[in-house]
């Protein structure tokens, strides 16, 4: 384009001449005569603006090239006079803009060559002005037909013609808009009548064939639907004529839009549309046509539910101050208007919402209607439900006026009069709903209003007695902060104001502790928010309230925690920050809290510190503290002490030194702290960044050494031969990492503290991110990693000697390939063999994860496998020393032989550690074959016991029996697999037969009881069904018959008996605990346990069998199964049999060992009592159970005149009742099922003697006492003054028995005062002869 300087100026006629680049300006004439050309050559543009015009006389060529443009914008003409040609050559474009015309006159071309792409476009052109040209000439005829179909009033003609309208696409709103007014009234007057016509074809129609009037029926929607949609093409004009005949047609579709029914949905929703369109377009009648369109729309959005048809019934909300709500004749909108204000659509959107306001407003009476449906749904509302009802509220107040506003008033201090004395849980919701009006203080008038409804409500409601009603009242207060009113003068105001601050005050000192913490947490956000508005004295003076005072409350931790937390609140104010520094650090201590949540609101008011310049959280809380409970501490508060000291030791934005001393200085300050910091870093770096700096530390040790060594070479002065052996060192350390040297004068090797932090800190480091290692993406880095580090650690090793840096060299030697490492990984299993049988788990722990890393468990087994030979073989062949066999094991091996001592003992630590280790244990149970060849190897330990028992010479020693036997149980159920040989059950099935015939034995030794003969040796089988049999007396022979010599050991055996036993024990309830054991096993394992208390006479297992019981009621419990859930009482009462026998035999002695068995018991009646799945009969049977054992023990104390005063103490009670009445009290809902069972006792018959009645009361006031001096259960025994009074005990004897200590003096000596027991107790001389 040329210069844009160059213009053609206003009114300027250019002849004769080319343009080159010129502008054409407004209102310029741009005339090109005869025989002139204007040539637009490539690149240029030729623009014609708006009001321009560029003529083209006769005989005149206007050219456009390949590559230009002519421009015609809005407003601007392009005229071709007769005999001009506009020419567009291939290439060249035309653009014309909207707005703009181009007239082609009579007798003009417009030329475009076939290959442009105008080419087509110009024959579409010519074709849609043809077209249109046709569709005018058929709207006239249409227009002309419908006019004609409706003055004939043919139903059938009028329908196919509409319809045929619609399948062509012909636009109604086209065809009358060619309509005259005469036409259209005309046109109306006749659909009128065809609808009158249709109505009363309805009334004449056969009701006696239904097929047919189904038929006629929908003819008549059809003629309907044709009608409507004539009537919708009629309104849709620019200026609609709104006849009379089209308004009375209207109304009465109107009239038949609710009666219509519900498959013509799409008819009914045509004809609300058309009223609608109506309404707004505000056309004549519009009133006359709402009613029912609004009926329509409330049931159409109550049943869609969706956000469309609330927009339209939003867009005649206007129309409901036209209906008068109170009417009779509105019930069914009132009707609908109840239903939509608990409808959950109409509450979620905004459209809703805005409606249900104005509905609100409309009437009182329906406001009240509609208020009291609120509150009854409100209980069940959430939080965000409840504030959108505030906002419906809150438009509905806003809008409304004289007897509306007053009866708003009226609901809304009703719900703040429900959120003083609500319930803790419905009380959160109306918060919600009267928080949206605290929102809305920009409005006026609501600073008043809620000042003017909240006063006769909150003032009271700070000072009542029930600390509920006043913590509500407090956060109504705090969230409506500050209550005022504008139109008061100033010291109004300040009263006003100063009164609130007072009450402040008077919250902070409340005694009920939530209500200090609610009031610490929301003052502090009114401090920070109105800290302008409030005088300084008093902001220091709650400040201070809550610094010295409430921070140290003993009481509530949630105080505490809340004091903290506010903190943080202030500090969002800059204002805060001067008067907040000195203050803070006194909250040091608090980082040590017994409270979990206090220690995590002082992590975060610390990581709120980090972000204030002004302040740094080292002086709050100095880092020693800090690292102490990273160290300790539970997972939430060391996450966040993470967040806070991640970017300060482990600056990955820093050079490789800084980060280094870092890490230094973190060891130094605490290895624990720094264990968990590395073993929590991983988390927030990447994969490759956690690889580079191991290497880094790597290196930094390297560098160390080689300090080191320089020194020693230079003290020796061989510098020649100390380069020489240097040499692969240095290009080892050159290869992992080339750094600087600035740590060789601070760190040194002999720092055997920090080195060994720097090792542990790279095995941790690796041990987290191993399983990112491992995956395909990272392959490379692990290689890398694998290289460098292997260098570092043959070198480390050579230079290290201190136990703690060659573990952790160990287990860092372990990640890299067994074969990188041949100087370590070689020399493990030799360091193995030779620990002594004092070694400590920390001193072989990491060979054993270096060798499982390395996969060599193997050979980890076979030398358990080879001490075990020895061990458990000690007693079979006395000829054979352990020596000679040790040799002859050695004489396989190539090397020097040592003689060693095996050590079976240890061979079981190992594998007992690896199963617990979460490295080791995958890798050990991947080898079945090996274990199972081991557990076959320990199962010889069961020949060794039986010897053990029968004769001590050359007996194995017990310790090892103990733990082999240990071993073998829990492999056991770590190679479990059902139906195969491997089978748990079947291996515990017959260790449980063994156990009867060579343990239980042994634990019988001494005084038989008189009833132990009698019981049954044999055990059930799995197949049985039922749990613990009565003992059938016809057995006695067979008991006698299997029964063994007794062990003439002595205390040795039964101590060995009792080991192996409690391992059995303990190893069957796991077994239940992880889900091996079947139902068959559990009544097993129960039987078992009942009979292992039958033959012990000291009840020395009694631990064990009770530990066990629990795990068997707890999968008894899981299965669901009636017919076991039957059997816990079975057990439990032979339990309580076994203990009540062993207390007549040995009283002292069980009486220490209960106690230590109650929380066992316990546990089994939480487990039952807590359990949803028991009913009531079986609950019941349980603790019938509970109280015979408790009545038969205090009979018996009674006849033998051994029962104390009442008292509060159970402990006092006997032994056995003592024990369970302890255990069944601890818990409210054991206690209640104890209480109403012990009633139902007392009430029956089953106290009909005097010893029975005084070992109830003895019960009865025992256990009220207990129960009133512990509060325990006051529900279920609300109102007990006395037991006696209360259970209407034997109401004949004891009618009129105040308390059972006034007429009863329970004990020996007050029997020898008593003239007779007839006084007291009308029974009967004979029984009392005994």
């Amino acid at each position: 384009m040329g210069n844009p300087a160059n213009k053609i100026k206003f009114g300027t006629i250019v002849e004769r001449s080319t343009l080159h680049g010129f502008k054409i300006q407004q209102a310029t004439q741009l005339k090109i005569q005869q025989g002139m050309q204007l040539n637009i050559q490539q690149g240029m543009q030729l623009k014609i603006q708006q009001g321009k015009q560029l003529k083209i006389q006769q005989g005149t060529q206007l050219k456009i090239q390949q590559g230009k443009q002519l421009k015609i914008q809005q407003g601007t003409q392009l005229k071709i006079q007769q005999g001009k040609q506009l020419k567009i050559q291939q290439g060249k474009q035309l653009k014309i803009k909207q707005g703009t015309q181009l007239k082609i006159q009579q007798g003009k071309q417009l030329k475009i060559p076939a290959s442009s792409i105008y080419y087509k476009m110009a024959r579409s052109l010519t074709y849609y002005q043809q077209r249109n040209r046709q569709n005018d000439w058929l709207e006239m005829n249409k227009r002309e037909e419908l006019l004609s179909i409706v003055d004939d009033g043919n139903l059938q003609q009028f329908v196919k013609f509409i319809q045929t309208l619609k399948s062509e696409g012909v636009d109604l709103v086209e065809i009358l808009s060619g309509c005259s007014k005469k036409q259209l009234d005309k046109l109306w007057e006749g659909v009128q009548q065809t609808c009158a016509v249709t109505m009363l074809s309805l009334e004449t129609g056969d009701d006696g064939n239904d097929d047919r009037l189904e038929q006629e029926m929908m003819k008549i929607l059809e003629v309907l639907q044709c009608v409507v949609d004539l009537a919708s093409a009629a309104i849709q004009q620019e200026e609609p004529h709104i006849s009379p005949c089209l308004k009375s047609t209207a109304v009465l579709l109107l009239g038949l839009l609710l009666p219509m029914p519900e498959t013509a949905d799409r008819l009914k929703n045509d004809i609300c549309v058309l009223c609608e369109n109506w309404w707004q377009k505000k056309l004549f009648g519009k009133e006359d046509l709402i009613t029912n369109a609004l009926l329509y729309l409330l049931q159409r959005s109550l049943n869609l539910q969706t956000k469309k048809e609330l927009k339209r019934l939003w867009s005649l909300h206007s129309a409901l101050s036209l209906i008068n709500i109170s009417d009779a004749s509105s019930d069914m909108l009132r009707d609908l208007l109840c239903q939509c204000v608990i409808s959950t659509s109409f509450v979620k959107y905004d459209e809703g919402v805005r409606f249900l306001g104005c509905v609100m407003s409309l009437d009182p009476n329906l406001t009240d209607c509609l208020h009291k449906i609120i509150k009854n749904h409100m209980p069940i509302s959430n939080r965000n439900i409840m504030e959108r009802y505030g906002e419906i509220y809150f438009r509905a107040w806003q809008t409304a006026t004289g007897a509306v506003l007053e009866k708003l008033e009226s609901a809304i201090q009703n719900f703040m009069d429900h959120a003083v004395h609500a319930r803790k849980c419905l009380a959160p919701g109306l918060r919600c709903f009267l928080s949206y009006f605290h929102k809305q203080r920009k409005y006026s008038g609501v600073d008043s209003m809620l000042l003017r409804l909240y006063g006769p409500l909150l003032w009271r409601s700070l000072k009542v007695a029930n600390c509920h009603v006043r913590e509500n009242a407090a956060m109504l207060l705090l969230d409506s902060f500050p209550l005022q009113d504008q139109d008061l003068c100033i010291e109004e105001l300040d009263q006003l104001l100063q009164k609130q601050f007072d009450i402040f005050q008077a919250l902070l000192e409340d005694t009920y502790s939530s209500i200090r913490s609610v009031t610490v947490r929301k003052l502090s956000k009114i401090l920070s928010t109105f800290c302008e508005f409030i005088p300084v004295e008093t902001i220091k003076n709650l400040v201070t309230k809550m610094m010295q005072d409430l921070v140290w409350d003993a009481s509530s931790a949630d105080v505490r925690a809340s004091v903290i937390l506010s903190m943080m609140n202030l500090l969002d104010n800059q204002m805060f920050i001067p008067m907040l520094k000195p203050v803070l650090p006194q909250l040091c201590n608090h980082i040590h809290d017994t409270s979990e949540k206090v220690r995590v609101a002082m992590i975060d008011l610390l990581l709120k510190v980090k972000g204030i310049r002004a302040i740094k959280y080292w002086d709050i809380v100095p880092m020693e503290h800090v690292l102490a409970r990273l160290e300790i501490d539970s997972h939430p508060v060391v996450r966040r002490i993470m967040k806070l000291l991640q970017s300060t030791f482990m600056p990955l934005d820093k050079p490789k030194s800084v980060q280094l001393d870092r890490c230094i200085a973190l060891i130094e300050s605490s290895r624990g702290a720094a264990r968990q910091f590395f073993h929590h870093a991983p988390a927030q770096m990447s994969v490759e960044d956690t690889a580079t700096y191991m290497i880094s530390i790597v290196a930094c040790i390297l560098r160390c050494i080689k300090a080191e060594k320089s020194k020693r070479e230079e003290g020796e002065n061989s510098e020649q031969e100390g380069v020489d052996k240097s040499t692969s060192q240095d290009g080892a350390s050159e290869k992992i990492e080339d750094e600087e040297e600035e740590e060789d004068e601070t760190l040194t090797i002999h720092n055997t503290e920090v080195m060994a932090g720097l090792v542990e800190a790279v095995v941790i480091l690796w041990s987290v991110i191993n399983n990112d290692l491992k995956k395909r993406q990272n392959h490379a880095i692990e290689e890398n990693l694998q290289t460098k580090i292997s260098i570092g650690v043959t070198e480390m090793m050579k230079f290290f000697d201190d136990p703690q840096v060659c573990s952790a060299l160990i287990n860092l030697a372990g990640f890299v390939p067994y074969n990188s490492v041949p100087t370590i990984s070689r020399t493990c299993l030799s360091k193995l063999k030779k620990m002594s049988v004092e070694s400590v788990t920390e001193d072989y722990s990491s060979y054993l994860d270096a060798l499982c890393k390395w996969d060599k468990v193997v050979n980890i087994l076979d030398l358990v496998d080879e001490w075990l030979t020895e061990g458990l073989q000690q007693g079979n062949n006395s000829l054979q020393t352990p020596t000679a066999k040790v040799g002859k094991k050695r004489q396989k091996s190539v090397g020097f032989v040592v003689p060693q001592e095996a050590v079976p003992t240890l061979g079981i630590d190992y594998v007992t550690y690896m199963l617990r280790s979460p490295i080791c244990r995958p890798i050990l149970t991947s080898h079945i074959n090996e274990l199972t060849q081991l557990q076959a190897k320990l199962r010889t330990a069961m020949k060794c016991v039986e010897r053990s028992l029968i004769s001590e010479a050359d007996a194995v020693p017990d310790h090892l029996l103990t733990a082999s036997f240990s071993l073998y149980c829990k492999l056991a159920g770590i190679l479990h697999q059902s139906n195969t040989k491997h089978d748990a059950n079947t291996t515990f099935g017959e260790l449980f037969s063994w156990a009867d015939v060579y343990l239980l034995p042994n634990l019988g030794q001494g005084e038989k009881l008189a009833d132990t003969t009698s019981r049954k040796r044999t055990l059930l089988s799995l197949t049985e069904t039922f749990l613990l049999p009565s003992p059938d007396p016809q057995d006695k022979q067979t008991e006698v018959s299997r029964k063994r010599p007794l062990n003439q050991a002595g205390q040795n055996s039964v101590t060995l008996a009792t080991s192996v036993l409690e391992m059995i024990l303990a190893a069957g309830g796991d077994l239940l605990l992880i889900g091996v054991g079947d139902t068959s096993f559990a009544v097993l394992l129960a039987n078992f346990c009942v009979l292992c208390l039958q033959r012990d006479e000291s009840l020395s297992s009694l631990s064990s069998v009770m530990n066990c019981l629990c795990s068997v009621t707890a999968h008894i419990l899981l299965q669901g199964k009636d017919s076991h859930r039957n059997s816990i009482a079975a057990y439990l009462g032979k339990v309580f049999v076994a203990i009540a026998t062993a207390l007549l035999r040995e009283k002292d002695h069980v009486v220490k060992i209960l106690p230590g068995v109650r929380n066992h018991l316990m546990e089994i009646f939480s487990l039952v009592y807590g359990s949803p799945l028991m009913d009531e009969s079986t609950l019941r049977e349980i603790m019938a159970t509970v109280i015979g054992a408790l009545f038969g023990e205090l009979v018996h104390a009674s006849q033998q005149f051994d029962l104390e005063e009442i008292s509060g103490d159970l402990t006092l009670l006997p032994p056995l009742s003592g024990w369970l009445c302890d255990s069944v009290c601890k818990k409210n809902y054991i206690a209640k099922h104890f209480i109403g069972e012990l009633t139902k006792c007392v009430e029956s018959e089953a106290v009909n003697d005097l010893h029975s009645v005084h070992g109830a009361i003895h019960l009865l006031g025992s256990v009220a006492n207990y129960v009133t001096l512990a509060h325990i259960g006051p529900k279920c025994l609300r109102g007990m003054r006395s037991p006696l009074r209360y259970y209407q005990i034997g109401p004949k004897c004891l009618r009129g028995m105040r308390s059972p200590l006034r007429y009863y003096q329970i004990g020996p000596k007050c029997l020898r005062d008593m003239r007779s027991p007839l006084r007291y107790y009308q029974i009967g001389p004979k029984c009392l002869r005994a």
